[in-house]
Parts: C-alpha cells; sequence; structure tokens
C-alpha cells in the first residue's frame, strides 16, 4: 500500500494489505444494509432489525468510534463514525416502531425504557470488555459477541414475521448483510487464527448469516428485493 495511507490512515505494521481490504469490503457492505435498514423503515414503519440488536449495535459503535480507537487506522474511525450515524436513524425508526416487535402488553408499553436500558447496559459492558485485555485492539471479539447476537435474532426476526401477512422482508438487507460477514469471518481467520473463541464466533455468525439469506431468498412469500409496503405502525 502507499506509504501516505500506511503512516496515518491505516496499520499496514499490524495487518496485511490482504486483512485490511477484507475488513474494508465488509464495513462498505454494512453500511450499505445500515442505510437500506433506514430507507425502508422510513418508507415502511417496519424496522428490518430487532430492536436488542439495535441497541447491542449503537452502544458497539459508540464505544468504537467515540471511546476506544480501534488500530486499524484513522479510516476505520472515520468508517465506524459513519456506520453509528446510519445507526442514529436506526435508532430513530426503532424508537417510533420497534415497540411493535414486543407481545406482552406490560412490557410493550414500557419500550422506550427498555430499549434505553439495553442501550445502557451494552454499552456499560463494551467500555469493560477492555481492549488488550479482554477484546482485540480493533474490537473484533466484542463485536462478533454482538453480531451472533443479531445473527441468532433475525433468525428469530423472520419466523415471527411470517406469521404477520403484511410484512416482507428484504432480500438486498440480507444479501449485504452477508456480504459484510463472509470477509470479516475470512479477515478473522487469517489475522486471529489462534484465538479459538473468536473463530468460533466468526464461524456462528458466518453461518447464522447464510442461514437467514437462504431462508429469505427462498421465501417467495416473504423475501422483498427492493419496493415497499402501505407505512403502518401496527405491524
Amino acid at each position: 500500500m502507499p506509504v501516505g495511507l500506511c503512516s496515518h490512515w491505516l496499520n499496514c505494521s499490524d495487518y496485511t494489505a490482504v486483512q485490511i481490504s477484507l475488513v474494508l469490503i465488509g464495513t462498505v457492505f454494512w453500511l450499505i444494509a445500515y442505510a437500506w435498514i433506514a430507507v425502508r423503515a422510513y418508507r415502511t414503519g417496519f424496522v428490518e432489525m430487532p430492536y436488542v440488536a439495535a441497541a447491542a449495535n449503537i452502544a458497539w459503535e459508540f464505544v468504537w468510534a467515540f471511546v476506544f480507537v480501534p488500530n486499524l487506522g484513522f479510516l476505520f474511525v472515520i468508517g465506524l463514525r459513519a456506520w453509528f450515524f446510519f445507526d442514529l436513524a436506526i435508532f430513530w425508526f426503532s424508537w417510533k416502531y420497534s415497540a411493535n416487535q414486543i407481545t406482552a402488553p406490560r412490557l410493550k408499553n414500557k419500550f422506550h425504557t427498555v430499549f434505553l436500558i439495553n442501550i445502557a447496559a451494552w454499552a456499560i459492558f463494551f467500555v469493560a470488555f477492555k481492549p488488550g485485555v479482554y477484546d482485540k485492539l480493533m474490537g473484533a471479539t466484542s463485536a462478533y459477541i454482538s453480531q451472533v447476537l443479531m445473527g441468532v435474532l433475525y433468525i428469530y426476526l423472520y419466523f415471527d414475521v411470517k406469521e404477520k401477512p403484511a410484512i416482507r422482508l428484504s432480500g438486498a438487507i440480507a444479501t449485504c448483510k452477508l456480504l459484510g460477514t463472509l470477509p470479516m469471518g475470512v479477515f478473522v481467520f487469517l489475522r486471529f487464527a489462534d484465538d479459538h473463541f473468536l473463530l468460533t464466533l466468526a464461524i456462528a455468525s458466518s453461518l447464522l448469516d447464510i442461514l437467514y439469506f437462504i431462508l429469505i431468498v427462498t421465501d417467495r412469500e416473504k423475501n422483498q428485493f427492493g419496493g415497499s409496503h402501505v407505512k403502518s405502525t401496527t405491524l
């Protein structure tokens, strides 16, 4: 890589060009997925992300964009901050619409409190999960803990939505999620092959996203590549 990029923007000392490229590719596809989730939430009133996963995402991105500094280089700091601001849109739409993901009436009535407690609890966990002690210096382990949770919750979301005929899930989002996860998994195998816990998380996350992708693209009743349906806050 050019010396100018390596001196400040990218950490070419601890990571190879291939490893950095894999993280960049994964980041770009996740940014696209987040943007499309926000667009579809605006169009339809349905947030295609489980609210617990949204809370964990917002917390992780805030901590690693503004509290800790990932050692991948300043370009990734900018990327994480962009990622965080995309998540603010998802936060807003989750705040407006995601109470409908809860079926228990008492809990549903206190959704905003539950959502904020989730974000705060995850933020405390990620700050306590110190880089260089428990986490990698670029936040990989804590990110994958959140990612595995998200993968499980997306499978639950799929089966939950099957009971709601008005809702269709996006094949484009499922594709971008998968294309964001797989390069990150390859990166983990190349860079942290000796960390069996992190490798297990990476494998689990990849398998969950592959399963979600297969469920979406093979279910013609629930798959929707693009387009929208009628906006409603009671889906």
